[in-house]
């Protein structure tokens, strides 16, 4: 038969055990509220590269990708990146999404990512060989070195020695000669160097360049890419030329239109040189003479192609400039 305590004591007695077992009970609620509010727990975030992991060949997939990486990162969530499904990949990628990480870990302190490399065998090689992990921070990995690519070099100042050894990567897979074709195409990797520097706004730190080069067998041509992590060839036109664009466009223009006025020198640069006497109008020019060819630029809302004389309008923005271009045999 069950005893029933109905004495005063035995009352107070449950009555404080009641009142412990409710307190524990809030504190565990209000702990996983607080840890929810700090991001303690925050579970992680699985992303899916492209089949095509390419920013001038698949620019819509390649923006989403790299879009919610960075919205991720953003609010510190873990993220692991699948690389696992890529069969074509272009440097150019791998370019930007070193990049992205150099943006997230200096402006919202976030690192931590994971993820895995692609398991298609080529495309692996040429993550590696580009020395994509021991540009990482905190990786102290030896370089891979193929002999089809040019591996990642990185800087905020000129480096001449850096685009000489571009060049000589392009004419000893191509078998050309120095010419003065060559002498004009290693002016304007310097320029592009320069550029990354005197584009900048006079109050924000100085920016960083990356630049990549690989050799396609199957068409004999040398695929070269080089990203400023910079505002943009747009957003610095139009804090820079606020009055220029009133007199030049009867209406506000698109991004793709700012850089075509650009790249025929249509803007003077605080040195008061038409875009510093070569930089984009001189590539441009090397493109139309034929000495590089299939000349692409991509930065904030726009994405140009000099073989078609065309621009489309990116819905996804992209942090920087990229310029690409082929050397031909």
């Amino acid at each position: 038969m069950k005893k029933l305590y109905k004495s005063q004591k035995h009352r107070r007695r449950n009555n404080r055990r009641s009142r412990r077992a409710v307190k524990r009970k809030n504190e565990r609620r209000c702990k996983r509220r607080v840890a929810i509010r700090s991001g303690a727990v925050k579970r992680e975030i699985r992303l899916v590269a492209p089949v095509n992991f390419s920013l001038i060949d698949n620019a819509v997939e390649a923006l989403f990708f790299f879009e919610e990486f960075t919205k991720y990162g953003r609010r510190k969530h873990p993220v692991f990146l699948d690389m696992s499904e890529i069969r074509e990949i272009t440097p150019d990628a791998i370019l930007y999404l070193l990049s992205l990480f150099d943006l997230l870990e200096e402006e919202h302190d976030f690192s931590q990512v994971k993820g895995n490399l692609p398991s298609h065998k080529p495309c692996r090689a040429v993550l590696l060989e580009s020395g994509f992990l021991e540009q990482l921070k905190g990786r102290q990995l030896p370089r891979l070195r193929g002999r089809n690519i040019l591996s990642i070099e990185t800087g905020s100042q000129v480096r001449g020695d850096v685009a000489a050894k571009v060049i000589s990567f392009a004419q000893s897979r191509l078998g050309r000669r120095a010419t003065g074709q060559t002498s004009s195409v290693y002016k304007t990797i310097i320029e592009c160097m320069a550029n990354t520097t005197n584009h900048a706004y006079k109050d924000e730190a100085q920016g960083t360049w990356r630049l990549v080069a690989s050799y396609d067998k199957e068409q004999n041509r040398v695929r070269f890419a080089f990203l400023d992590n910079g505002r943009g060839i747009p957003h610095t036109i139009r804090k820079n030329f606020h009055e220029r664009l009133q007199t030049l466009f009867q209406y506000p223009p698109d991004d793709g239109k700012l850089i075509r006025s650009a790249i025929r020198g249509d803007f003077r640069t605080r040195t008061r040189k038409i875009w510093r006497g070569r930089g984009l109008p001189a590539i441009y020019s090397y493109c139309k003479k034929g000495e590089i060819a299939d000349l692409v630029i991509v930065s904030n809302n726009a994405f140009v192609k000099s073989a078609t004389d065309t621009d489309v309008l990116l819905k996804r923005k992209f942090h920087g400039t990229l310029l690409c271009w082929d050397f031909l045999r």
